[in-house]
């Protein structure tokens, strides 16, 4: 009853040029979120993999100049480059969740668009041809949605996967190993 109260409400609520201009500019500011995302992930990782080798490269210069390298100073090296890179890691591992996160809440967006759309497609060809409910044409319908929600569970698994992988190794814990080639 109260949702029904909400929609009622709703209905005879004007829509404002602002409604309108937010949601024609919410997905092109998504698709490029999106891009921009990939992008700081992109220059994450590389800015992240050159620390780290700046830091093995010190520490290898470290360990060749005569008289600084003792095995005291190359554990106090090691303890303060440890932390920095694991740092980078997990700054890594955090952003890689968010970019993934952003991909499947974009994902359901085109879904609930792409129902909507080839819902008003068959109701609109049933209208106009006459069409049965029951058939063919309402099959085509359904896995036409069931394929878009089985990508979803695809996207998931391609995305995630490896994700989980990464974290678990990072903790400790390796439970999916990457096969060699």
């Amino acid at each position: 009853m109260l949702s029904s109260a909400a929609f009622a409400a709703d209905e005879s609520k004007a829509t404002h040029w602002w409604d309108i201009a937010t949601g024609v500019l919410a997905i092109p500011t998504a698709l490029f979120g999106i891009v921009l995302a990939y992008a700081t992930l992109t220059k994450t990782n590389l800015e992240s993999k050159k620390i780290e080798l700046e830091l093995r490269e010190k520490q290898a210069t470290i360990a060749n100049t005569p008289g600084i390298a003792t095995p005291e100073s190359d554990k106090i090296a090691q303890s303060l480059i440890n932390p920095l890179i694991d740092n980078n890691r997990v700054n890594y591992l955090i952003l890689r969740f968010v970019v993934i996160y952003l991909i499947l809440q974009f994902w359901e967006i085109f879904q609930k668009v792409f129902n909507l759309l080839v819902g008003g497609t068959f109701l609109s060809l049933q209208k106009v041809f006459g069409l049965s409910i029951e058939g063919l044409p309402t099959l085509i319908f359904f896995g036409l949605t069931q394929v878009v929600q089985f990508s979803w569970i695809i996207l998931v698994l391609l995305l995630g996967l490896p994700l989980y992988r990464d974290i678990s190794t990072h903790i400790g814990f390796r439970i999916l190993k990457r096969p060699k080639l």
